[in-house]
């Protein structure tokens, strides 16, 4: 276990005000009772995260049961893909959890809404800055900065925040691209027919 795991569990809680964070060991079954009962009975959970952490050990704990397989971190600290496909386990008390493989990436689609739940922190000192093209870089009398500043914001939640905000852009605008280039091939295949039409009216 690691020594500085309160340091840890607290730096989290600053990321993500509002979630609980919980500190766990396979090996010393340390916060996994913890866990358990966050599990209710009837409700769903999904565990996700990169290949080798340990989410297919974490549900063996909570099992009391090596069911699921899993493999050593390899030397060079990097994970190896055990769990292969979603799997649905029923965990004793009656809740059920998915085991994930090992995500590469996590994209982001219509989660405008979903970011300003998340961070209601940011979006509340947005909503007092005089500035409205919400970049909240180095303008003068911006809240953002100022609750940064302040130590009232932390500085890595807000470059969360920007960078999933950045990707929610993206990913609306390669959004609208499809859409333009579906409409675009709907049209063509509409003049296409009519032009096959007014060819067989002609005969």
């Amino acid at each position: 276990m690691r020594n500085d795991v309160p340091d840890v569990v607290r730096a989290t809680e600053s990321l993500a005000p509002g979630l609980p964070v919980l500190a766990t060991s396979t090996l010393s079954r340390e916060g996994v009772d913890q866990m358990r009962t966050q599990l209710k009975p009837g409700e769903t959970a999904v565990f996700v995260g990169s290949s080798g952490v340990g989410k297919s050990s974490l549900i063996n704990c909570l099992l009391g049961d090596p069911t699921q397989v899993v493999r050593d971190i390899r030397a060079d600290g990097k994970g190896r893909h055990t769990t292969t496909s979603r799997q649905l386990v029923l965990i004793p008390g009656g809740a059920v959890v998915i085991d994930t493989p090992g995500l590469r990436e996590l994209t982001l689609w219509h989660a405008e809404d979903g970011l300003d739940r998340s961070f209601a922190d940011v979006d509340a000192f947005a909503w007092e800055c005089a500035f409205r093209d919400r970049h909240h870089a180095e303008e003068p009398g911006c809240a953002v900065r100022d609750a940064i500043e302040g130590g009232d914001l932390p500085e890595e939640r807000f470059a969360s925040y920007r960078k999933l905000e950045r990707e929610i852009d993206f990913m609306a605008r390669r959004r609208d691209k499809a859409l333009e280039l579906a409409e675009r091939k709907r049209w063509k295949q509409i003049h296409k027919q009519n032009r096959e039409r007014m060819r067989f009216r002609g005969r």
